[in-house]
């Protein structure tokens, strides 16, 4: 038997809440998402979240390619590592 290539989309009780919100037309400020396994919607194109990756928010603007994506792969939880740039000695005559 092989495995189901149509899916619902997953959503967490927070970010149905924040849904039911903009779909009555209430605006809230700052759309704040703690949970990174809810998928992206395509009502959200255009939308600006802040996803928290365990110890500070990540602002993330949704466009058409990351909808149907979860939230968790737009944040980046590892500092970037690069080497620090040495500087020239002075040559001796």
């Amino acid at each position: 038997m092989s495995r189901s290539s149509w899916k619902r989309t997953y959503f967490t009780q927070q970010t149905v809440r924040g849904l039911k919100k903009l779909y009555l037309g209430r605006r809230f400020r700052n759309r704040i998402v703690f949970d990174g396994s809810s998928q992206i919607a395509k009502l959200f194109i255009g939308m600006p979240f802040l996803i928290y990756n365990g110890s500070v928010f990540n602002r993330v603007t949704v466009s058409d390619l990351t909808t149907n994506k979860k939230f968790g792969e737009l944040s980046i939880t590892r500092k970037p590592f690069f080497f620090p740039k040495k500087k020239a000695k002075g040559k001796k005559r």
